[in-house]
C-alpha cells in the first residue's frame, strides 16, 4: 500500500503554478524541488531521501518567511490571509514539532501518516497564502 504522504505531497502541484502565474519563480521552483523530494522520501523513505526532503523543507520555510516578512513591512491590507498564515505556521509547528515530542500528531504509531498529510495540506495553504499576500 502507497503511503498516503505520497498523495498529499501532490498538493504542492498548486504552489508551483500559483507561484509561477504571480511572478515567484524562486517559490515556484523551491517547491517543484520540494515536490519531487516529498515524493522520494515518502515511496523510498531512505536516510538520504529524509536529508534532502529536510533541506527542501528548510528552503521553502526560509524563503516563504523572508517573503512574508518583507510583504507585511509594505502594507497594512490583507490582515486575514496574515493571520491565517500565522495560524498555518502555529498548526505545523504543533503538528510536527509539539507531536514530535510527546509521540503525537504526525509521529502517532497508528495516524501519524494522516497527520503528516494534514501537514502538507496546511503548509501549502499557508505558503499559498503568502504568495497572494
Amino acid at each position: 500500500m502507497t503511503n498516503c504522504c505520497v498523495y498529499s505531497s501532490l498538493l504542492f502541484i498548486t504552489n508551483v503554478i500559483l507561484g509561477y502565474k504571480l511572478k515567484y519563480y524562486i517559490y515556484s521552483l523551491l517547491f517543484l524541488i520540494l515536490l519531487f523530494a516529498s515524493i522520494m522520501y515518502h515511496s523510498y523513505g531512505n536516510i538520504y531521501t529524509e536529508i534532502l526532503d529536510k533541506l527542501c523543507i528548510l528552503l521553502v520555510a526560509i524563503y516563504g518567511l523572508n517573503c512574508y516578512y518583507n510583504k507585511c513591512k509594505l502594507n497594512n491590507d490583507k490582515i486575514l490571509y496574515k493571520i491565517l498564515v500565522i495560524v498555518s505556521l502555529i498548526s505545523i509547528i504543533i503538528l510536527y514539532y509539539y507531536g514530535h515530542t510527546c509521540d503525537k500528531y504526525c509521529f502517532d504509531k497508528d495516524y501519524g501518516y494522516q497527520y503528516h498529510s494534514l501537514l502538507h495540506l496546511i503548509s501549502s495553504i499557508g505558503n499559498n497564502l503568502i504568495i497572494l499576500i
